[in-house]
């Protein structure tokens, strides 16, 4: 007897809790938990489903505003720092379960990569950001694939990449940076090596 009272009660809840959510959601929303409506839990993850994916692209653009955010004319210091945490939480939220210490190194130096390149990149920005996952191994893989492309098409790239971050991003050892212009070039045998 005590045990039926409980589950009725259980059930009056989860119907509150289901018509609190459905009235909360707009009704341009509400395709897409009408599945759903009766089971509050599954309508929560529904609209987290819908509303926060945990995308590259998404991540890149919560960092972005994190990192981005400055003191407004006539702001409180005390606003700013809601600001911040807002956007701290708005992070937190995009994390993926398995999210750690080394996944936020990952992440971070991604994005530096990412930010780091001009406006003629963006198309190139743009491709990546709507990936999946982009790991530090995919981005370098995808910079790598983008340097040979724009050098097959013959478009300037300069300041070589590879250059400006101290690192060989070139596609093989057969070509190089010049120490001049930057541009990708034919590496030359030891033997037949000219000033370029």
């Amino acid at each position: 007897m005590e045990e039926r009272k409980e589950v009725r009660d259980w059930e009056k809840r989860k119907g509150q809790a289901s018509g609190q959510i459905w009235l909360a959601v707009e009704d341009g929303q509400k395709v897409h938990v009408k599945e759903v409506k009766s089971d509050p839990a599954k309508m929560w993850l529904k609209l987290k489903e819908v509303h926060v994916q945990q995308k590259p692209g998404t991540r890149f653009n919560a960092y972005d505003a994190l990192l981005g955010l400055r003191k407004l004319e006539g702001e409180s210091l005390t606003s700013l720092m809601a600001r911040a945490d807002k956007a701290m939480q708005d992070i937190c939220a995009l994390h993926p379960r398995d999210f750690t210490i080394d996944s936020l190194d990952n992440d971070l130096t991604s994005m530096a990569l990412i930010r780091a390149l001009p406006a003629e990149y963006n198309n190139f920005v743009s491709s990546l950001l709507l990936l999946d996952s982009l790991d530090l191994s995919k981005l370098q893989s995808a910079f790598q694939n983008e340097e040979s492309q724009r050098f097959a098409r013959g478009i300037d790239s300069s300041p070589s990449l590879a250059m400006a971050a101290g690192t060989s991003l070139l596609p093989c050892r057969a070509f190089a940076a010049h120490s001049v212009t930057g541009k990708v070039i034919p590496r030359l045998a030891a033997s037949s090596r000219r000033t370029l």
